[in-house]
């Protein structure tokens, strides 16, 4: 039995797995930094009142608030890009990809069997959606914002090619030209929030097609609390087919780096 545990900025997720990198059991709740919190979950993940001699592998930007603990049981630190960088080749099944990890903000990692190399990132994701949505439709609460993206219209907002276009212009009539090129002040809220996570993951999608350009690579795998949005995985495979590069969105990404920090363990 394997424990990870990824202390992000918005979430914790908390994973128990077997060697086979099997999850058994997962926690995810609001991050708060409050130590025991945190342990209150870890029971109920282990269903166990006693946390006595147990064995944990952290990353994130919270994973600090664990040092109060390393007297109590072992703890061990791995960072944030080889924990989603290992999640996602364990979800997706590849090796060698591309990792993008959309979560507040998106971070891209090179991932090579068991390197994994940092190789930028963007103020463009979760973050971005949740802060747009309220500005725009009043509504900041990331799962509110993926009901109203399920049911949103991005055409009603977004300036296509079609739209603009007469004749074959060798481009798919319904290519984005203009994100919110054709939005107005009457449009709906459901339209809006799709329009907004459209804009997210194409440019997010374009960022990883370029960064493919000049590697060997020919595989994306998306991760993190954004790919769990039904709508992102079409929109993600578009920009990909658009581009030539297979974009793959596996289920379970949001627990990506704490399978992740689990996997690591043995």
């Amino acid at each position: 039995m394997r424990i990870g545990a990824d202390i992000g900025g918005s979430a914790v997720k908390l994973v128990c797995a077997d060697d086979n990198n099997r999850i058994l059991s997962r926690r995810r709740y609001a991050t708060d930094g409050d130590l025991a919190h945190f342990e209150r979950e870890l029971s109920l993940l282990l269903n166990r009142q006693s946390l006595d001699g147990i064995s944990i592998t952290v990353s994130g930007v919270g994973s600090k608030m664990l040092e109060k603990r390393k007297a109590d049981y072992n703890v061990r630190y791995i960072s944030e890009f080889e924990a989603f960088g290992r999640g996602a080749q364990i979800l997706s099944g590849r090796e060698n990809a591309l990792v993008v990890s959309m979560g507040t903000g998106t971070a891209f990692v090179m991932a090579h069997g068991d390197v994994y190399e940092h190789i930028g990132g963007s103020g463009i994701g979760g973050g971005a959606l949740c802060g747009l949505s309220l500005l725009t439709t009043g509504v900041a609460d990331i799962y509110n914002i993926k009901d109203m993206t399920a049911l949103g219209d991005t055409t009603k907002v977004d300036l296509t090619v079609g739209d603009i276009s007469v004749g074959d212009t060798g481009l798919a009539a319904d290519l984005t030209a203009a994100n919110f090129g054709k939005a107005s002040l009457d449009d709906d809220n459901n339209d809006i929030a799709a329009g907004l996570a459209n804009m997210i993951y194409q440019s997010v999608g374009v960022m990883a097609a370029f960064a493919l350009k000049g590697t060997d690579l020919d595989t994306v795998v998306f991760v993190g609390a954004m790919s769990e949005f039904p709508v992102g995985a079409q929109m993600m495979k578009n920009v990909g087919d658009l581009h030539g590069y297979s974009f793959i969105m596996p289920a379970g990404g949001a627990f990506a780096g704490a399978l992740g920090c689990a996997s690591a363990a043995g």
